[in-house]
Parts: structure tokens; sequence; C-alpha cells
């Protein structure tokens, strides 16, 4: 037999149990580039995102790249933290030669909340350089909320494909080549008619 006191104590922990809060997951950093992949020469946009975060009130990080593969062109505050209101923002210092944009940031004016959700942090414009594959990897990073507390972030890196465009010549070539191989179909053809 359960005693008064037992049954008080296990509802207790039941209500307990049913109504704590899920520990949510931590907000998400990642890369999204496009068009990849890209061809020499070609430009191509790069957003760094932050899905499903409470109150972002700043944010500092750096992101490295492969200089022989990729040169910054420019670099932007995304709209995602400025949605909640007015801004402090820098959009990075730019090292082509080691291969690194340096410390974007940015952060909220006055005491209000942060932004929650997900967006656009800085968009960041690229120029292919040379055909292979690079790593986009972050460094220094800082997210608080509007108390000036660290935020729990994930940071996922990202990579980017750059393909060697053909030469015009060697398409000439392949052109002037499957010419060729028309021209005696149709002569073998008018020849067995």
């Amino acid at each position: 037999m359960i005693r008064p006191l037992s049954r008080v104590f296990a509802a207790a922990l039941l209500y307990l149990g049913l109504s704590a809060p899920v520990l949510s997951q931590a907000a998400q950093v990642s890369i999204s580039a496009s068009p990849t992949p890209t061809q020499v020469g070609q430009n191509f946009g790069v957003d760094v995102r932050i899905d499903d975060v409470q109150d972002l009130y700043g944010f500092q990080f750096s992101l490295g790249f492969d200089p022989a593969v990729l040169r910054v062109a420019g670099s932007s505050e995304g709209d995602f933290l400025s949605s909640a209101g007015s801004t402090v923002s820098d959009p990075g210092t730019i090292d082509n030669d080691a291969g690194v944009l340096s410390y974007a940031y940015s952060v909220l004016v006055g005491p209000i909340p942060g932004a929650s959700g997900s967006g656009v942090l800085l968009h960041v414009d690229f120029t292919a350089l040379a055909a292979g594959t690079t790593a986009l990897t972050f460094g220094d990073v800082l997210f608080l909320d509007s108390q000036l507390a660290d935020i729990a972030v994930t940071v996922v890196p990202g990579s980017v494909a750059v393909t060697a465009v053909p030469e015009p010549a060697s398409v000439g070539l392949l052109l002037a080549g499957l010419g060729l191989v028309a021209a005696c179909r149709r002569s073998q053809s008018r020849g067995a008619a």
C-alpha cells in the first residue's frame, strides 16, 4: 500500500519531470555559397548564417580560406542582427595574402533584446583564382546575448570547390573532331546507298 506522503512525492516528481524545460540545442553558425561549384575567374557570394539563436546581441568571428584558390573582393553586414535594432558593425579586415577575413563583428545599440531566429550575419564576395577546393574555417568566435553572456554556438565550417574553365582551343578542337566524325558518317551512309 502506498502512503499518502509517497503519493504526493510521486505526483510532484511526475509534475516536475513533465514540466521541466527541454534543453535547446546550441545555435548553429554555417556557410552557404552560391554558386558552388564555381569556375576560375568567377565571382560568387558566401553567406555566414546563424540558425536557431535566442537573444543574439552581438557577435564576432574571423573567416579563413586558401589564398591560392580564393580572393575576398568585399564583405558586408547581413540583415539578421539589424532586424532587431540599430547596430554598430565592421565587415572585417581583408588579408588576401594570409587568406583571412579578420574580426567581422556587429553589435546592437542600447538596452534592447537581441535578435532571435535564423538569418544572415555576414555576406562575403569572393573571386575564384585557381582550380581546387578550399575549406572556409571560423576563428575568433564570440556570440553574446543582451546580458553580455556567452551564447553557445555550434560552428560548421564549409568548403568551396573551384573548377577549371575549359580552354577555348580545347573546345574548338573538340568541335572540329565532332564535325569530322559527322562528315565521315555522312559519306559512309551515302556510299552504302
